[in-house]
């Protein structure tokens, strides 16, 4: 059984986009995360001049995960961890409903920044609504179907976003994980391919780690959920360093 878990743990750590997991996915995810020991990572090369990109939409996630890594499963096995699992879910779904009732979007705000900045380095970018579709494998992307006339096709989705406490914590703090893909328009080969966290660093080699601000660590769920509006505000805020540290990688190519 381990064996199986460990290939599919291996399959989803691959290449995979955020179009909504479910929540009991997401609680599996965090400890997927911290076995993956790799990531892809492409620079981009100035040898390689784009100076025209058409950015795909980014997808809203349909949730916005709470996970506690330690608690009850830390202390009690696999019971504990099912416990957990099953309190990670019921925390997940209550502080989703509070950032709902809010109307607080990540998506569109990531998008607007990083293509603005993008702009501000010298590229043309133009945003469009579309996406890549998954193969059969349920995890490689097909780009086929994405006809652009500019040089270069970008690609940016969550994975994970929300509020985790590590095992060596009680504190949550900003989880994100953010995949930015530039691919070659006529070949569609990867001319940059990064993953970012922000707050949360998982144990695995080639992610690009991002510090949250301290001030958006929240003892227990409870401190968390009483300070919705700027918890929403860490996840905001961890988006536009994302978005900087990548026109960063970008500008350096120019």
């Amino acid at each position: 059984m381990f064996t199986r878990l460990t290939s599919r743990m291996v399959a989803v750590c691959r290449s995979r986009p955020g179009h909504g997991a479910r929540t009991l996915a997401v609680s599996i995810l965090a400890i997927i995360l911290s076995a993956c020991t790799t990531v892809p990572k492409v620079d981009l090369a100035a040898e390689r001049p784009v100076k025209t990109i058409t950015m795909l939409k980014v997808i809203e996630p349909a949730s916005q995960s709470v996970i506690n890594l330690g608690g009850a499963a830390g202390a009690f096995g696999l019971i504990g961890a099912l416990a957990q699992n099953n309190l990670n879910e019921t925390h997940t779904k209550a502080y989703t409903e509070l950032v709902q009732q809010r109307a607080a979007a990540f998506a569109s705000p990531l998008e607007s920044d990083l293509s603005a900045q993008l702009r501000s380095a010298g590229y043309n970018v133009t945003s469009v609504d579309l996406r890549p579709t998954i193969q059969t494998d349920g995890r490689t992307l097909d780009y086929t179907a994405v006809d652009v006339s500019d040089d270069a096709i970008l690609h940016v989705w969550f994975t994970t976003l929300g509020y985790l406490s590590p095992p060596s914590k009680i504190a949550f703090q900003p989880w994100i994980t953010v995949r930015v893909r530039l691919l070659e328009a006529k070949s569609r080969k990867d001319l940059y391919f990064k993953t970012f966290t922000c707050g949360y660093q998982p144990a695995a080699e080639g992610i690009v780690h991002l510090n949250a601000d301290p001030r958006f660590e929240y003892d227990g769920f409870d401190a968390l959920t009483a300070n919705v509006d700027d918890s929403i505000a860490g996840l905001r805020e961890c988006n536009r360093a994302i978005a900087t540290r990548v026109a960063g990688d970008f500008a350096k190519a120019r």
